[in-house]
């Protein structure tokens, strides 16, 4: 599944991509990290925090791609501007892969129009991996096809209608 929204989100081979997810406890970072590299991207491994130190990395190693927190991307731009540097020329990066929190729409549409993003948000548990995309913005996301996915009713554990609350629930088929 991750390999598969990564295709989505448009990374490719040859991707040079700051992944600012942690690596420890629930190892987020870990995971796709290995994931993109059977794809053939390069991945430095940042997490979040040293935002200077980030910039810099970003700025001499050309990064074209970012995954992690939306509100961490932003900071890390901020800061750019903080530092009199012109994020859209300046940078490389093109495309966000954020995930981990709500992705607000004023947000997203900051990421695109100001500094040229393409942005897929996506959802997912530390279980499983990601189960879910959007990269066209709002809020509705689509369901992995990949994946058997169903929001089932917390107490009868029937499937709910379209636009009803319920739990999420996805077979793993493991052992």
């Amino acid at each position: 599944t991750l390999r598969e929204v990564f295709s989505i989100a448009g990374f490719t081979a040859g991707e040079m991509v700051i992944n600012t997810f942690g690596y420890q406890l629930i190892p987020t970072g870990l995971a796709l990290d290995h994931v993109l590299g059977h794809i053939g991207a390069t991945v430095i491994p940042a997490g979040v925090g040293n935002a200077d130190l980030q910039i810099k990395m970003m700025l001499d190693l050309r990064v074209t791609a970012y995954i992690g927190t939306p509100s961490w991307l932003m900071a890390l731009i901020r800061k750019a501007e903080e530092m009199g540097l012109n994020f859209r020329e300046k940078f490389a990066l093109r495309k966000a892969l954020v995930s981990a929190e709500p992705l607000p729409p004023f947000l997203r549409q900051t990421f695109v129009e100001q500094y040229g993003l393409a942005v897929t948000n996506a959802y997912g548990t530390a279980e499983l991996g990601f189960l879910a995309y959007n990269t066209e913005g709002g809020l509705p996301m689509r369901l992995l096809e990949s994946l058997i996915i169903q929001v089932a009713h917390p107490e009868t554990g029937q499937p709910v209608s379209p636009g009803e609350v319920g739990e999420v629930v996805v077979p793993t088929f493991h052992e």
